[in-house]
């Protein structure tokens, strides 16, 4: 059920899927992270996110900001079917040229969203995802246990190395076009 609609402009550059469930503790400073990215949340950015039925103030809190954003955000609610159906739905919805599934309790520096857009554009025909490594905050904090596969910007091949497959879908940015094949759903 759409709760807002966007206007018809240009093709957003990414497209961030929030599956939310009961994170009202969490999702201001998720969004917050979102709007205030280098490359330009008003023009590169749109943000979907479906509510999975939370019994808290995370669809108000999503509101809020769908009020201040009618143009980057849409809010879905979902018939409490889990994370998973939850981001299925948001893939059937965006419209970006890069998809990234953020955790409502994640949020993303300032630069993100930029470098990674310079990294897909200089390897267009190499890679179809960029993973990034994970910083812990709040009651853990420190280096994320996945990082150690991060040395450095680098290009794997995942059917030669598949031990460095990044298992993190918040940490990661997939070209939208593989979407098309349900396969990857």
């Amino acid at each position: 059920m759409i709760i807002n609609s966007i206007q018809k402009r240009r093709t957003p550059i990414f497209s961030i899927i929030i599956s939310a469930y009961n994170v009202e503790n969490y999702l201001t400073e998720c969004l917050n992270s979102l709007i205030s990215q280098t490359i330009g949340f008003s023009e590169n950015v749109e943000v979907i996110i479906v509510d999975d039925h939370s019994t808290d103030k995370t669809l108000v809190i999503a509101e809020s900001f769908v009020s201040k954003y009618p143009n980057n955000i849409k809010v879905f609610k979902n018939i409490k079917e889990g994370v998973s159906s939850a981001r299925n739905e948001g893939i059937n919805i965006a419209t970006g040229k890069y998809f990234n599934f953020l955790d409502a309790d994640d949020y993303l520096e300032k630069n993100c969203l930029e470098n990674i857009y310079n990294f897909f554009e200089e390897r267009q025909k190499e890679i179809d995802l960029v993973s990034i490594p994970m910083i812990r905050f709040g009651s853990q904090s420190g280096q994320h246990m996945l990082n150690d596969k991060f040395k450095a910007d680098w290009i794997i091949n995942t059917e030669q190395t598949p031990d460095y497959i990044q298992l993190s879908s918040s940490s990661s940015f997939i070209k939208s076009e593989l979407f098309k094949d349900k396969r990857y759903r």
